[in-house]
């Protein structure tokens, strides 16, 4: 969509923890507008933790942002 903003992180790990977010945090404060922050992942489960960041399994956050 115009105007949409989002944010991609990539990790390669099964398991993610408070610190594997902090840069889309990071960007979140710097940015000060409105938009979705994704981070893609090895685990199996779709998660979403504070600030908003949603955590996708790798294929499936693909097909989620191509979505877009």
């Amino acid at each position: 969509h115009a105007g949409h903003i989002t944010a991609v992180e990539v990790k390669a790990t099964k398991t993610l923890g408070g610190h594997d977010l902090r840069g889309l945090a990071s960007f979140s404060d710097f940015l000060k507008k409105k938009h979705e922050s994704i981070v893609l992942y090895l685990g199996e489960t779709k998660r979403t933790f504070e600030g908003g960041i949603t955590a996708w399994p790798w294929a499936e956050g693909i097909k989620h942002i191509t979505s877009l």
